[in-house]
């Protein structure tokens, strides 16, 4: 095990990089990763910033940050959600987009469980983000963009489809490039949908063509399986 005098050590002298791959591993399996989340959290709330600094670092290099408090984890995300899409719609998005998708990437579990209430935004960001803008999608991040919508339960499958609501998403679908891409998303999404409303949403936008999408919401049906008035 890893001794909690170590990692106490480490947390005061800032040497968590210097940490070798055992040491990672042991830390990683330790219940101590639930223990340095919450000192994060102290360390956040007190404005200890040099030992909040190194807490972070510490769980980045051993991938604990999934196991902040979930105050703490919500805020973070916020923050690294709203910097991802800031880069997104931003100027130079292409060189901004691939730190960004990184950082965001290491807060999320493999299991893609998120909080409630950045559901909405993380959602439509890595949509956005990932159907592109008009000039493309940013091929340094595509990566990242895959694996975390490969990530998205059943809450999150669902908000895909309540995107053709979003101004932000529907202006994007009048891109060839951008419709298509969020059909192939939907398509993708639907070999692991379970709830029938969920179901019968992407069943209805991957049976329009991409030229149709822009206009899908004002159908008569589409605002009744979505629950519009």
């Amino acid at each position: 095990s890893v001794p909690r005098m170590d990692i106490d050590l480490r947390l005061d002298v800032r040497q968590y990089s210097t940490i070798d791959n055992q040491s990672r591993l042991l830390v990683f399996q330790h219940p101590a990763k639930y223990e340095i989340g919450l000192k994060y959290a102290t360390f956040a709330a007190n404005a200890d910033l040099i030992r909040k600094n190194a807490a972070h670092e510490f769980l980045t290099i051993v991938r604990g940050l999934t196991h902040l408090p979930p105050d703490t984890l919500t805020l973070e995300l916020s923050e690294k959600i709203n910097n991802l899409f800031e880069a997104h719609v931003g100027f130079n998005n292409f060189y901004n987009e691939p730190a960004h998708a990184k950082f965001l990437a290491a807060y999320i579990p493999g299991t893609g469980v998120i909080p409630d209430a950045v559901r909405a935004i993380y959602v439509k960001t890595l949509i956005m983000c990932r159907i592109g803008n008009g000039h493309g999608v940013c091929w340094a991040a595509r990566a990242y963009y895959d694996e975390l919508i490969e990530r998205f339960q059943e809450s999150e499958i669902l908000a895909v489809t309540n995107l053709v609501l979003d101004s932000d998403v529907s202006s994007r679908l009048q891109f060839s490039e951008c419709a298509t891409n969020y059909n192939t998303i939907c398509q993708q999404l639907r070999q692991r949908a379970v709830n029938q409303r969920t179901i019968t949403a992407l069943d209805r936008i991957i049976n329009t063509t991409p030229q149709q999408l822009p206009n899908l919401i004002r159908t008569t049906e589409m605002r009744r399986i979505l629950g519009v008035q």
